[in-house]
């Protein structure tokens, strides 16, 4: 299984990665993340962009969203206080929502 071929695209990595990403940027509003959330935050991101399929109609979303958490300040060591953290949980939400909709287990 190649991870990336559209076809075999696992929702299920996805929507964890989500997860992750909404979660750690809730803390990081609230406190500074320390060094494990932060590596958790960045293998999320790193997931989320190596697994979402080029040709899907919300990659252009899902990559965006993975750069505004890169320029935010949230994956800084030490660090700096983020900002749109709203909007990056928001587009958490949407993609999360997304992938519900769609029909089976891979995003294509």
């Amino acid at each position: 299984m190649n991870p990336h071929d559209p076809e075999s695209v696992n929702k299920k990595l996805l929507k964890t990665s989500l997860s992750t990403v909404w979660s750690h940027v809730y803390i990081a509003a609230l406190r500074d993340l320390d060094l494990k959330k932060i590596q958790e935050l960045r293998v999320a991101i790193s997931d989320i962009r190596s697994n979402w399929p080029e040709n899907d109609s919300y990659y252009g979303r899902a990559n965006l969203m993975c750069e505004w958490v890169a320029i935010s300040g949230i994956l800084s060591e030490p660090p700096r206080k983020p900002r749109g953290t709203e909007a990056i949980m928001q587009d958490c939400q949407i993609l999360g929502r997304y992938l519900d909709l769609t029909s089976d287990d891979h995003v294509s």
